[in-house]
Order: structure tokens, then C-alpha cells, then sequence
């Protein structure tokens, strides 16, 4: 009985240590798929091993996904900052989210603050 199919793949790194030695992925037996990164190591006892990241493809942010620019963040500081009162707090995200669509402090508020609000509130 195998659990998971795993795939990997020796990356072409010679030009930045920092990028994995070999990429690949993991399927699960329902399906679900796992990115893989191993790195080249070596203890301090001289054994050489691999070292390795799994990742979620859903929930690692894509690569176009840029860090909200500065004004952004004063402005969400500024006007949206939660505060002690769970009132207020639930007020002011109200009106974030009754922002357009487009307004970059929303798109901040949703993509980077609600998902860790509720992550830590256990959902």
C-alpha cells in the first residue's frame, strides 16, 4: 500500500545556492498535490543530506502577488487599525469591505489582513 506519489526532479542551481537542488511534487491518494524544494546539505559531522519545504500551491501567495505598496499600509494604519473594542474593530471592517472592488486598501484588507484574522479567530 503506498500512501503518496512523489516526483523529483534535479534543479539547474549553479548560479544561486539559495534555490532548491531538486523541485518536484507530491500527489496524495485523493488527489491533492504538494510542491517539493530540497536543498543540498552537509551536518556538521561531514554526512551529506536533503533538506526540504513542502508547499500548499493553494494557499502560497502566487508570484504576482506583490507586497501592498507603503501607502497602503499607512492607510489601512491610519483610518483601519483595529482597535481594543471588538465594536469598533467590526465597524471599521464593515466599511472595508464596503470599499469598491478596486481600492488598493480593500484589495490589502482581504488578501492579507481577513485571512489571519480568521485563521486566528479558528477558522
Amino acid at each position: 500500500m503506498h500512501l503518496s506519489t512523489i516526483t523529483i526532479f534535479a534543479a539547474d542551481n549553479a548560479d544561486n545556492a539559495a534555490k532548491p537542488s531538486f523541485t518536484g511534487r507530491i500527489q496524495t491518494p485523493e488527489g491533492k498535490i504538494f510542491d517539493v524544494k530540497l536543498w543540498d546539505n552537509q551536518s556538521s559531522n561531514g554526512l551529506k543530506y536533503l533538506k526540504g519545504k513542502v508547499y500548499d500551491p493553494e494557499q502560497t501567495p502566487k508570484k504576482d502577488e506583490k507586497a501592498p505598496a507603503i501607502e497602503t499600509v499607512q492607510a489601512y494604519i491610519r483610518d483601519y487599525l483595529p482597535s481594543n473594542d471588538p465594536k469598533e474593530t467590526a465597524e471599521k471592517e464593515a466599511a472595508l469591505l464596503a470599499l469598491p472592488d478596486d481600492n488598493p486598501v480593500k484589495d490589502f484588507f482581504v488578501r492579507f489582513i481577513l485571512p489571519n484574522r480568521l485563521q486566528q479567530d479558528g477558522y
